[in-house]
């Protein structure tokens, strides 16, 4: 059983603002008279702007309607790690970060800081259900965009089906991690960790107003990282650039944009030996001499909201990001009694664009308050994968020229709305939406094979918020996630036909508790999700497969 590196942490914080150098002499020469007592300088890293946060428990977020609501009125299961719990636990990977979570399984590929790869509610949500600031994040089959813990200031994890606000995703749910965001009153914070395996690692997080009225803001999150693993010739090595400015004219005008830069060196092989018989060995399959995976990436986007007046509100998200992945690895394979040894080489590019237009309006029919949302939004995504093998040396692998082994080019557009209803103690959600989707997949000889997707999903919700502070809760959603390939009924036939999307149903009741005048949460719940498929949501050839869990 793999055990957690110790880490050492020197956290050195400047506080802006109000500072005090305390002197003996002078306090004994004042009397309790003339005494001042000086208040509570507190400053916390996050940003309460689109997640709100007290301690390890969230109050409000986005992510559930895409309006600014109470968590505890929301009819569906949503896990938040705040800001406070990413601190204390220090985690390494966004991995890391949801290992506390419930219905939550980001372990089931053991050590492997290549990826971000976790399951909800058994289902994976690798691929379709990574967000991050509520724009879709897709990942290609091996170029994902990797999250650093130290550069978000929360995770939301949205449990059981959520197409009808989000569109493309599975049925476990998604995960929607929150970019820091330049924040009202100045922070400063140097970070310095070390810890076994030669880790070493210094961290900047600055952030304040840039002029005197407060009208633009800046933030400015950096990260440097050299270390070794517990593999042999595996680092763990990163540089880490998100700058963020947000212009605030006026009360009712925002503006932000959040950039990144990375690179992350990490060894492209993590695996050890299994046999064709299932007989373990210690034997690590990785060549210290070939075993670099190496990643840049990068994004650029940003967040613009105007307040009309108090009926309109209108927000526009946008991001583009793109992904380049270089990886060498290696392996044994049997040669009547003995091993021999292959090498690889895979490189991928994977590009994203997303843009999401909305509209919120606030207004009474009678006794009921509504919060109602309608948007469209675009996504693009392309990714070009090569892959080449020896079975030869090193140097033949790297002499040899990486063939083309395919690609894809997705388009998706999206309509939803969503209506939220408060009557008393009651809150009524309805969601809809219908997506289109289209794509386009080349083969290792270029030839293409195109498809097109279309489907509604829906949500139906209803909590109770009692004066005891327990909201017991029901709903009903669907999703929808088109699957790209090939079925093949006879694997002796070359004949397939085009996958069927994978669209999922669940039927969720469920009980929150907010313990009063604490901060901790209690969310008990039952729910049945089902899933219609016909093949696996990777984007390679698929094959038949049908799942359901509860």
């Amino acid at each position: 059983m793999r055990t957690r590196p110790a880490t050492w942490r020197l956290g050195i914080s400047l506080l802006g603002g109000a500072a005090m150098l305390g002197q003996s002499g002078a306090a004994h020469a004042q009397d309790s008279e003339t005494s001042t007592m000086l208040g509570k300088i507190e400053v916390t890293a996050q940003s309460n702007e689109i997640l709100k946060q007290d301690g390890y428990v969230a109050k409000k977020d986005r992510i559930g309607t895409k309006t600014d609501t109470p968590i505890a009125r929301i009819p569906q299961a949503i896990s938040v790690v705040t800001q406070k719990q990413i601190e204390d636990q220090k985690p390494r990977t966004l991995n890391e970060t949801l290992g506390y979570t419930a219905s939550a399984n980001p372990n089931s590929f053991g050590f492997d800081t290549r990826y971000d790869a976790f399951f909800l509610r058994g289902f994976q949500a690798f691929y379709n259900g990574m967000f991050r600031d509520g724009l879709r994040q897709y990942n290609g089959p091996s170029a994902w965009f990797k999250t650093e813990p130290y550069g978000i200031e929360g995770v939301t994890i949205l449990k059981g089906p959520a197409s009808s606000l989000y569109g493309v995703s599975g049925p476990g749910g998604i995960v929607n991690v929150v970019t820091k965001r330049p924040k009202d009153e100045p922070f400063r914070e140097i970070e310095l960790l070390a810890g076994e395996h030669n880790r070493f690692q210094a961290a900047l997080d600055a952030s304040g107003p840039v002029n005197e009225d407060g009208s633009i803001l800046y933030r400015f999150t950096s990260l440097g990282r050299k270390s070794d693993t517990e593999l042999p010739a595996y680092p763990d090595d990163k540089i880490y650039l998100a700058p963020a400015v947000t212009f605030k004219p006026d009360e009712d005008t925002k503006l932000t944009i959040l950039g990144e830069y990375s690179k992350s060196v990490t060894g492209g092989t993590a695996a050890f030996y299994n046999s064709s018989t299932g007989v373990l060995s210690n034997l690590y399959e990785g060549d210290p001499a070939w075993n670099d995976f190496t990643q840049s990436q990068g994004r650029i986007g940003y967040k613009f909201e105007h307040r009309f007046n108090d009926v309109l509100t209108v927000r526009q998200n946008l991001r583009y990001n793109a992904v380049d992945s270089d990886i060498e690895y290696s392996g044994h394979y049997p040669d009547g009694a003995d091993l021999k040894r292959y090498w690889g080489h895979y490189t991928e590019n994977m590009k994203n664009f997303v843009v999401d237009n909305m509209a919120q309006f606030e207004f009474d029919t009678g006794p009921v308050k509504h919060t109602a949302v309608g948007g469209v939004d675009y996504a693009w995504s392309d990714y070009d994968a090569a892959s080449g093998i020896s079975y030869v040396s090193i140097d033949d692998i790297k002499a040899m020229p990486v063939p083309h082994s395919g690609g894809q080019e997705m388009n998706q557009l999206g309509v939803y709305l969503h209506d939220q209803m408060e009557w008393n103690q009651f809150t009524l959600f309805t969601s809809g939406r219908y997506d289109w989707v289209d794509t386009t997949s080349t083969a290792a000889d270029y030839s293409t094979s195109k498809q097109k997707d279309g489907a509604f999903s829906g949500r139906l919700g209803l909590s109770y918020q009692t004066e005891w502070g327990i909201t017991p809760y029901v709903n009903y959603s669907t999703s929808f996630s088109p699957n790209i390939g090939f079925v093949y009924d006879d694997v002796t036939s070359t004949v397939g036909r085009v996958a069927r999307p994978t669209i999922a149903t669940q039927k969720e009741i469920g009980v929150k508790y907010e313990i009063p005048t604490t901060t901790r949460r209690s969310a008990p719940r039952c729910s049945t999700s089902t899933r219609r498929t016909a093949s696996s949501s990777t984007p390679r050839p698929a094959s038949t497969s049908s799942a359901s869990s509860t």
